[in-house]
């Protein structure tokens, strides 16, 4: 059971829904039989109404209730908990008894949240930087169950960054030791003081990294002041010890009292829910890539098509199927921003796939 409250978890690591409430009792009178009691509900539909144990509050007394639900989720999709105070004597005012929840249990299909595990709110509410000098923000995930492969981070950004600027994203261990790293890459103006969502840019890894729990890790995002001004995007309150800043300057961590918007994934950031009963990966070479990608096309290849990170299509080209055996393709991209896109070449049997990470 994770210790934060998540706003996204994939769904391998969603265990027991374990709710917790800082009751008080400001009345005169001394509350018996308090607990909590909440109804949850996935993508709309009840999965039941959950009551905790019962205690007693005298007044101008202030506890807290925890309620072990018991449910643990059983398919992705948007978990909202209703909440609210109960006793054995009637409320005075029931205007504060009542108090809501929610997260994203996410999958790896297109539509299903990427596999994204994170904490903060998801719309860019303010920044963090350090002015000139370079730095690090980082937030804590929680590895309850085990083995994870992460994959890559995805980061939005606030007001003040440079389009270009130049960042990667990093897993750290529990003691903030790097454990993989990403190439430098570029920030997409899409990624900017966006409106959440879309506005994340995904970054890969260099490759992907197994971690093995119950372990805290760190997925960060770094800028090392080598080309233009970053100002990391903030999103929501941050429990102490679950989000932090290291400045280039002072060499020094800080806890940080708001969640920075840096999200890992533990899948591709981009994929496809069957869409065809065959999802294979394409070859794309290099990763990241520039102005050109060289991708191996199947033997019988029909069309290659581009889509942007949101699925829409940006370009469709026939190919033909006389060639008898797989060959090569060279694919100009220089006049694309960078970002991350998804190739797709058909052919009579399948649909394939691989995800393009374009840095200028």
């Amino acid at each position: 059971v994770s210790s934060l409250p998540v706003s996204a978890i994939p769904l391998s690591l969603a265990g027991e829904l374990v709710l917790s409430g800082i009751v008080a009792n400001v009345g005169l009178n001394d509350a018996t039989g308090v607990s909590l009691e909440a109804e949850v509900f996935l993508d709309g539909v009840s999965q039941g109404t959950f009551q905790g144990p019962t205690s007693d509050l005298p007044s101008r007394m202030v506890d807290t209730l925890v309620l072990h639900t018991g449910w643990t989720p059983p398919m992705t999709g948007k978990v909202d908990v209703e909440i609210q105070v109960v006793a054995s004597q009637p409320d005075e005012d029931q205007t504060d008894n009542l108090a809501s929840a929610t997260y994203q249990v996410t999958g790896p299909a297109w539509g299903e949240g990427d596999n994204q595990f994170a904490l903060d709110a998801g719309t860019v509410e303010r920044g963090l930087s350090n002015g000139a000098s370079g730095f690090i923000v980082a937030a804590r995930l929680e590895v309850t169950s085990w083995p994870v492969t992460f994959h890559g981070a995805s980061a939005a950004f606030a007001d003040g960054t440079l389009p270009g600027a130049l960042v990667r994203v990093e897993l750290r261990d529990d003691q903030f030791s790097p454990i993989v790293v990403s190439a430098e890459t570029a920030v997409p103006q899409s990624a900017i003081n966006g409106p959440g969502g879309d506005s994340f840019a995904y970054i890969p890894f260099e490759q992907p990294a197994v971690v093995n729990g119950p372990a805290d890790v760190y997925v960060c995002l770094s800028y090392a002041n080598t080309n233009g001004e970053v100002v990391a995007g903030c999103s929501g309150q941050a429990l102490p010890g679950a989000a932090w800043f290291f400045d280039n300057q002072e060499l020094l961590w800080a806890r940080s009292l708001v969640s920075p918007m840096i999200r890992a994934h533990l899948d591709n950031s981009v994929g496809f829910a069957n869409r065809e009963h065959d999802r294979s990966q394409l070859d794309v070479f290099p990763v990241p890539c520039d102005d050109r990608v060289t991708i191996r096309l199947p033997e019988g290849a029909l069309s290659l098509e581009l889509l942007d990170a949101q699925g829409r299509t940006l370009s469709v080209q026939t190919l033909g199927s006389s060639a008898a055996m797989p060959r090569t393709m060279d694919l100009a991209i220089e006049g694309l921003p960078a970002g991350t896109y998804v190739a797709v070449v058909r052919t009579r049997e399948a649909v394939m796939q691989a995800r393009l990470v374009v840095s200028h």
